[in-house]
C-alpha cells in the first residue's frame, strides 16, 4: 500500500509516517517500478500503535522500546499514566481525559483499529 492509502487507513499525516520511518519505527520498501514507498499490513498495525501511543504522550524512545521488545505496552502505559497523574494531580479534568484516552487506546489495540484522539 502506498503512503496515501496508509495515511487514510491510519489517520496519520504523510509527514508523520515519513518521520516514524526516519526514526526507524517502520520500514517501507521502495517499488522499483515507480520509486514509491510501499507499506505492509504489519507497518499499518505498527503505525496505529505508534499514533495511539503518541496521542497519550508516550515518547518516540519509549515507543521504540515497545516495538523492539524492550518494554511491554502495559508497562509503558503505567509509567506514562503515573507521570501524568503526578504532574497534573491538581488538574482532575486533564487526568480524566488521559484516563479515557488510555481506555480508548486499549480498545483500539484490542480490536486493531485506528486510534482517534478524543
Amino acid at each position: 500500500m502506498n503512503i496515501k492509502g496508509v495515511s487514510e487507513k491510519t489517520n496519520l499525516t504523510k509527514r508523520a509516517i515519513k518521520y516514524y520511518e526516519d526514526e526507524g519505527l517502520i520500514n517501507s520498501i521502495k517499488d522499483s517500478d515507480n520509486n514509491y514507498r510501499e507499506y505492509s499490513e504489519k507497518d499499518i498495525i505498527k503505525l496505529n500503535l505508534i499514533g495511539a501511543l503518541r496521542a497519550v504522550d508516550i515518547s518516540i524512545i519509549e515507543i521504540k522500546d515497545v516495538i523492539e521488545g524492550g518494554k511491554s505496552i502495559p508497562d509503558v502505559m503505567k509509567e506514562t499514566l503515573h507521570r501524568i497523574l503526578v504532574l497534573n494531580n491538581a488538574d482532575f479534568v486533564k487526568s480524566l481525559k488521559v484516563l479515557l484516552q488510555f481506555l480508548h487506546l486499549y480498545l483500539c489495540l484490542l480490536f486493531n483499529v485506528p486510534f482517534l484522539t478524543i
